[in-house]
């Protein structure tokens, strides 16, 4: 049985990538219709790379950083998103999931998720909150 469970451990290890989260803090956040969505704050023990445009030249750079996010959204769904440039949205602090189908962006006390269209041509808002709790 302790074979089993190692076993398991190493194999879970494996698919997450081998980075580890470390969170930092967490946040609850409420909308007007009494949905919540939850967010863990934290680290990577490293970086996470994503090719974005560079709004100085419109080449195509890299953009690194160990800042992520674990949002349960409020049916129960969990998605990861880690920081990225927001070349998307005019303020805020923004997240994507590594295939780009959700974004999270936080501004102050609220927070917005937007989720990709059928067409796969934009983002639609599917949850705009404010902070009800934080915890460190």
């Amino acid at each position: 049985m302790k074979f089993r469970l190692a076993s398991c451990a190493i194999v879970a290890s494996l698919l997450a990538g081998c980075a580890s989260f470390t969170p930092t803090h967490t946040n609850v956040f409420l909308n007007e219709e009494g949905f919540v969505v939850g967010v863990e704050n934290g680290t990577r023990s490293k970086d996470h790379v994503f090719k974005v445009v560079s709004p100085g030249n419109g080449k195509e750079v890299e953009f690194a950083s160990s800042l992520m996010v674990r949002v349960t959204l409020p049916d129960g769904d969990r998605i990861v998103c880690y920081q990225t440039l927001n070349d998307k949205f005019p303020i805020g602090t923004m997240y994507m999931t590594d295939d780009k189908e959700w974004i999270y962006i936080t501004n102050g006390l609220m927070c917005r998720i937007y989720e990709m269209t059928a067409d796969r041509r934009d983002y639609l808002l599917v949850f705009e909150g404010n902070l009800a709790k934080g915890k460190e």
